[in-house]
């Protein structure tokens, strides 16, 4: 692609500050890592908080990560924001020039705008993106298996690729000179007990109806609610919905079975709900979040979520089409 080729030959010549969204995870920091390789001098920032995986992953590449206090008296020459185009899941970069966007996930009610835009919401992951984008004879071992993780990592183990993904990890494989059960040894970050504990506390709060031959579940967390929605689905939920409510915000982490090919979308039902706790949503298909300052409707989000479900599904035909209903 022309733009990203045009951003390379920039990066290699200038400062860069490359950032991602707020609780970032191994996606955003395996890509970062990859395309500071590409920069003449580069800092990786974080907005906040990262989770475990991409902890792990830092740790083993030696990743130097800078705070926003590290580098609010410097100078850049790009910003970039990997694996984000959300004004409220980056809220370090409103009031900044951001001259390039690389990011996988469907379109936000608060698109961020940048000269260089590349977005690709069929792609698993940034990483899976870089992989076609970068020049193939640039891709070193190093580099290989990054992408490779971020892959792994946010395509849930491959429940949400594509035959592009397939694709990506053969040669990322080939080229990082490592067999998939070493890359996974290599990643692997044993679940903190606090996660755990989180997670099934949120069975004891969880609620579920059925719709027809589908399951709706959904609940409340202290933490931890992405790896409870996904806890939900495994235990047998087609739909699941986890909530979390702050002192002053409020998260919700949608899934939805992979194995469904409904013509329903979590993103969808995320973007509808989230003005009710005072923000946005987004997300895929399949795996999708809301975030906002307005924690005291978390509850009433949720039944939304759920009443929202059930109305997209009374929509579908039996053929799988999508009808319409007068409500």
């Amino acid at each position: 692609m022309q733009k990203f080729s045009s951003l390379l030959t920039k990066a290699s010549r200038s400062s860069c500050l490359i950032t991602f969204h707020s609780l970032a995870d191994l996606d955003a920091v395996a890509s970062a890592y990859v395309f500071s390789r590409f920069c003449k001098k580069a800092k990786i920032v974080i907005p906040d908080h990262i989770n475990a995986e991409a902890r792990h992953f830092a740790l083993h590449y030696a990743l130097t990560l800078h705070s926003l206090a590290d580098v609010q008296n410097e100078k850049f020459d790009l910003i970039i924001l990997l694996d984000c185009s959300s004004a409220k899941l980056a809220p370090h970069l409103i009031a900044k020039k951001i001259d390039a966007i690389i990011d996988h996930h469907e379109a936000h009610d608060d698109e961020l705008s940048a000269p260089i835009k590349i977005k690709d919401a069929s792609a698993s992951s940034v990483c899976e993106m870089l992989s076609f984008l970068l020049p193939t004879k640039k891709i070193d071992e190093k580099i290989a298996f990054a992408l490779a993780a971020g892959i792994v990592s946010d395509s849930a183990h491959f429940r949400s690729a594509s035959a592009r993904t397939f694709k990506a990890m053969h040669s990322l494989l080939s080229k990082c000179k490592c067999s998939y059960q070493e890359l996974l040894k290599e990643c692997h970050v044993p679940e903190d007990i606090s996660a755990r504990t989180t997670t099934l506390q949120s069975f004891q709060r969880m609620q579920f109806e059925n719709a027809g031959n589908y399951i709706i579940a959904w609940s409340i967390t202290n933490a931890y609610e992405s790896h409870a929605a996904l806890s939900l689905l495994n235990i047998g939920a087609d739909f699941a919905f986890v909530g979390h409510a702050g002192k002053k915000a409020a998260r919700i982490s949608a899934r939805m079975d992979s194995s469904l090919t409904l013509p329903i979308s979590v993103a969808d039902i995320m973007r509808e709900i989230a003005p009710l706790i005072g923000g946005t949503g987004g997300g895929h298909k399949y795996a999708a979040s809301a975030s906002g300052d307005n924690p005291a409707r978390l509850n009433e989000a949720l039944s939304a979520c759920v009443r929202l479900t059930n109305k997209k599904l009374l929509a579908v035909k039996d053929d799988g089409h999508v009808q319409t209903i007068k409500w």
